[in-house]
């Protein structure tokens, strides 16, 4: 999995020394790609299907501080005049505040 900086996230922001902090310098060897990063956040959602039937499309309950560290700068956005600021605006919108954090946090 390459890295690729977060064009929302500046280093040294307390944001990005939390997220280094927190995974340490080697993490990126640990997941295939930034997928399943994402999904190990508990940002993606779960898909419960049981024959053909879908039963539940949600994120999952994950304590991870990591994820709440990533919604934090996605929910500091709303303010922003930049790309993302509309983004998280447009999303808000039609999506709502809560939903529009999480689609943000792992975009």
């Amino acid at each position: 999995m390459v890295l690729q900086p977060s064009p929302w996230v500046s280093f040294p922001t307390p944001t990005a020394l939390g997220l280094v902090c927190k995974l340490g310098p080697g993490f990126a060897e640990k997941f295939p790609s930034a997928k399943h990063f994402g999904s190990w956040l508990g940002l993606y959602p779960d898909h419960r299907i049981t024959g053909g039937k879908i039963y539940r499309v949600k994120t999952r309950d994950v304590k991870s501080r990591v994820a709440e560290a990533l919604r934090l700068g996605a929910q500091s956005l709303w303010q922003a005049k930049n790309y993302f600021g509309d983004l998280y605006r447009r999303w808000k919108a039609r999506l709502g505040s809560p939903k529009a954090i999480t689609a943000l946090a792992h975009t």
